[in-house]
């Protein structure tokens, strides 16, 4: 379809190695350099499909991914060299959040993602990428990670009351 008809995902619990550069990406510059690539389309049936995998941990490990991560990467050079790191020490599902630049590496477990984070740190010692941190975290429980339009309660402020 077009994107208009959302069901559920199952929740899968998974935790992830974050690596957090000491440098941003610009979100309208990594667009621009995005919505350029368009342009050099002659035809448009030629843009490549995009079938989303029957789960969400199916897309991290199969290539499904961040269609920014190029654009970001013509931004910051140094991004790029990062994911090859972090590959080369033996985790090449990585991905990239957002326009960038934090890379991540989904990991079934916190034993696997404290191994991932200790693999990383190494490789990133070894080839001199300094002032990069690597975290570990998780996801929430399901009802945590329920998506809510609302505000959290720490950022809401009620409405004040209206006065005559």
């Amino acid at each position: 379809g077009i994107g208009d008809e959302l069901s559920p995902a199952p929740h899968v619990a998974r935790h992830f190695v974050l690596v957090v550069p000491p440098f941003g990406c610009d979100t309208k510059a990594v667009y621009k350099i995005h919505a350029a690539r368009w342009t050099d389309v002659a035809d448009p049936a030629t843009v490549r499909g995009n079938t989303v995998p029957d789960h969400r941990e199916a897309g991290v490990g199969t290539g499904q991914g961040n269609d920014l991560e190029w654009a970001a990467q013509q931004l910051q050079a140094d991004l790029g060299r990062l994911r090859g790191v972090v590959a080369s020490a033996g985790h090449p599902g990585v991905r990239m959040t957002g326009s960038g630049s934090t890379l991540f590496v989904a990991c079934p477990d916190r034993v696997a993602a404290m191994r991932c984070r200790d693999d990383v740190r190494g490789a990133l010692l070894a080839a001199g990428c300094d002032g990069v941190d690597v975290l570990v975290t998780a996801s929430g429980p399901p009802a945590a990670d329920a998506p809510d339009a609302r505000l959290p309660g720490t950022v809401r402020d009620d409405p004040p009351e209206e006065r005559p």
